[in-house]
């Protein structure tokens, strides 16, 4: 799949349906534990994980596309995918005699298993729009003592499409096959739309495109040429050794982070703020803490 492609095609959909990418100016933020941390700026690289990973069931959900069609329409597109297959590229004939055994019933299991491999093979990095989310802290940064990490994606790579996760009670089945073929639109909805249960987390999510094998984990370690750490905040709970750790191999390799605090509880509330390195300023997290 080419992402560049992707975006060109669907950015007036993608509008209609309600999406919208990311400001590559603004940082997003990723919460993670020391342990993975120290990997992210050791390696200077990051994970992206396929859906089956992910704690939530609906990830990938096939009920978000619709595949229903004609037969004709099954055919025609089967035609545009097959015509250079090794098997019939000096062969047309036999294609379309294999395409005339193929009922509507053939067809559309065919899509539902090609769609459940994507949920095995989409590379997806998800991040917040906040570094003040007590939850986040909670459930992905090791219950407060891990680290939540500023980092810029930079549009330099035609292999990288980010958006922010739209959310919403129900789901809302896309045509794949339409009369103004937007069939790369209809992909969008399972992708990066989530229950409203996840609103809190206002995730932000970069698909990339690759060829590369992707482990028996789900995980593949991506370079951070196309991603720029620009911030670092420590826990509530991070241990004072683990800091110094951290702060070893930032020294180490030299990365040019512009803010860095510690996290710290209000006296007043449930809520949290950030002691900043460079001034006794503190950013106090929003009232709704969810």
């Amino acid at each position: 799949m080419n992402i560049a492609e992707f975006n060109r095609k669907t950015i007036p959909d993608l509008q209609a349906m309600g999406f919208e990418f990311h400001d590559f100016t603004k940082p997003v933020y990723k919460y993670t534990s020391i342990e993975s941390a120290k990997k992210i700026f050791t390696n200077k690289s990051v994970l992206f994980r396929t859906p089956n990973s992910f704690n939530d069931p609906f990830e990938f959900h096939s009920a978000f596309v619709d595949f229903n069609a004609s037969l004709f329409q099954y055919r025609q597109f089967a035609l545009k995918i097959l015509v250079n297959n090794p098997k019939y590229k000096d062969n047309p004939s036999l294609l379309m005699k294999d395409m005339a055994n193929y009922s509507r019933k053939d067809f559309i299991e065919g899509f539902k298993k090609a769609d459940e491999l994507e949920r095995n093979s989409a590379l997806l990095f998800c991040t917040s729009l906040s570094f003040m989310k007590v939850l986040m802290w909670s459930h992905y940064a090791e219950k407060h003592t891990g680290v939540c990490i500023g980092l810029k994606i930079l549009p330099v790579d035609n292999n990288l499409m980010t958006l922010k996760v739209k959310y919403s009670d129900k789901i809302e089945p896309q045509k794949y096959f339409s009369v103004d073929n937007k069939s790369f639109s209809a992909l969008i909805p399972k992708m990066f739309t989530k229950a409203k249960e996840w609103e809190y987390e206002e995730e932000v999510r970069t698909l990339i495109a690759t060829n590369e094998h992707i482990p028996n984990d789900g995980a593949l370690e991506v370079g951070l040429r196309d991603i720029q750490i620009c911030e670092l905040y420590y826990g509530i709970k991070t241990p004072e050794e683990q800091i110094q750790e951290i702060e070893s191999i930032l020294k180490e390799r030299k990365y040019p982070i512009g803010k860095k605090g510690r996290m710290k509880m209000r006296q007043d509330a449930f809520a949290i703020y950030v002691r900043s390195e460079e001034h006794t300023s503190e950013l106090q997290s929003q009232s709704n803490l969810v």
